[in-house]
């Protein structure tokens, strides 16, 4: 019976056994999916809504600025 794994050769006695792992450019694998579950993207959705909290919050502080500032002139 012929084996499976044709293309496959056992490591040679010397080399210690065990693959090294590959380096990449860019530090990841390019095979690897990088679908929503990947922390480096970010959903714009999240992003805008985060923005918008920030703009209000920005407004309210402008707001009570703007009052202190009539209230002395």
């Amino acid at each position: 019976m012929e084996p499976l794994l044709v293309g496959l050769q056992a490591p040679a006695s010397g080399s210690g056994g065990s693959p090294k792992a590959q380096v990449y450019p860019n530090g990841r694998d390019p095979n690897i999916d990088t679908g929503i579950d990947d922390p480096s993207r970010l959903d714009p959705k999240a992003v805008a809504r985060a923005n918008q909290i920030e703009i209000r919050t920005d407004i309210a502080k402008l707001y009570e600025m703007v009052s202190e500032l009539r209230e002395q002139i």
